[in-house]
């Protein structure tokens, strides 16, 4: 116990979902407060990923009351005699964005949830890992500050992801039209009515009402063309994460937070956008074409179609996720920087271990994607890294 505050531990999955009422409550209050962080997209990703994990989520409390919650697994990574126990984010590398909940006292909280991490590092030899905060994460911060108290017997390594382009939206889309360049407005005007002189065209938003896998399942072969066209495979070549796509589509749509759209050119899906809106944001996820279209720039059109209905809506945030494409910067893009965080046992092997745990990693994906695909993903990473430079 520290500061009077103790950390509980859920590692049964219906503790998991009787946590829902509270879940959303504290989830509400925090300031880390994303579309990853809800008790709805987490559940959903541990029934379809939970097998061979084990829960391991944190619940900081005050007295009966809970007032801070980590939502963690632990993971067995690698075989004897090279085999790292560690403990991550529920759905770890899958989401853009991760965090923690926090409510009350939260320094207290981020010194009780150290301090227990502390222990379980030194007692069972566990790895820490804690991947994709983003850069102005309250708890980041307070993490930053408290870590020199453990600097004796812990080692903390924090790395730089690729940042999240974003758009703090204005009131009007006239006040967001004069933020960009004359050649962006002109260009995107040609276009439009280029595309509207030779074709019938139609924005289109999926509603509860659609039918929502079959929906997904147009998405999913608009986002498989577009890659093919490139020469690459999409993020959708999975089997099981279509399935979980069209499950946590089911779920989000029902909360109203699916925000998936098509432009629609003579009748024929032409471009579809696989998004979020939540918490008064905008997620732009993942993304679909017919490269038939490629000369009218349906993709570009689409996103300025999204960008005024966001701000028609009185949405705060157009938020482009992670990957600094060159593409995003056009739209007057802020930069959101993305981190990850691992702790370690102070040794003389901790930058051996650290080392042990990213080749690990590595030889995970190459079983996961085969060495082709994985190829393609490092490729792709790095051009996304490279369009970052303004």
């Amino acid at each position: 116990m520290t500061n009077n505050l103790k950390v509980g531990v859920v590692t049964d999955s219906e503790e998991f979902s009787s946590l829902r009422e509270t879940w959303d409550a504290l989830l509400a209050k925090s300031s880390d407060n994303n579309a990853y962080l809800t008790w709805e997209w987490l559940l959903t990703w541990w029934k379809h990923y939970g097998e061979g994990k084990r829960l391991n989520i944190l619940l900081i409390e005050e007295g009966d009351k809970i007032i801070g919650i980590v939502p963690l697994m632990r993971v067995k990574y690698g075989k004897f005699p090279v085999r790292l126990d560690v403990m991550e984010n529920i759905s770890s590398l899958d989401p853009d964005y991760s965090g923690v909940i926090l409510t009350e006292r939260k320094e207290d909280c981020v010194t009780a949830l150290l301090s227990y991490l502390e222990k379980r590092i030194n007692s069972d030899g566990i790895t820490v890992r804690l991947s994709r905060i983003a850069g102005d994460s309250e708890f980041l911060t307070l993490m930053r500050k408290q870590y020199p108290s453990l600097s004796k017997s812990l080692v903390l390594y924090e790395r730089a992801l690729t940042p999240s382009p974003y758009i703090p939206l204005p009131a009007t889309w006239d006040e967001y039209l004069d933020l960009l360049s004359s050649k962006t407005r002109n260009t995107l005007r040609r276009k439009l009515k280029l595309l509207r002189k030779e074709h019938n065209i139609e924005f289109k938003k999926c509603s509860p009402a659609d039918d929502i896998p079959g929906s997904v399942h147009i998405f999913y072969e608009l986002h498989q063309r577009g890659w093919r066209s490139r020469g690459l495979s999409g993020a959708l070549t999975d089997a099981k994460m279509r399935e979980f796509n069209i499950d946590i589509s089911k779920v989000f749509s029902e909360k109203g937070w699916l925000n998936l759209s098509f432009l629609v050119v003579d009748e024929k899906p032409a471009s579809a956008v696989y998004g979020f809106e939540y918490n008064w944001k905008f997620y732009y996820g993942l993304t679909g074409f017919d490269p038939d279209y490629s000369r009218h720039s349906v993709g570009h059109l689409h996103i300025m179609f999204l960008m005024e209905e966001a701000i028609k809506n009185s949405l705060k945030e157009f938020d482009f996720m992670i990957g600094a494409e060159e593409y995003k910067y056009r739209w007057h893009a802020l930069e959101r920087a993305n981190y990850q965080v691992i702790i370690l046992r102070r040794s003389f092997l901790s930058q051996l271990r650290l080392r042990q745990l990213d080749a690990i990693l590595l030889l995970g994906l190459l079983r996961r994607y085969g060495l082709q695909e994985s190829f393609r993903r490092y490729l792709r990473r790095k051009r996304q890294k490279r369009g970052g430079t303004k």
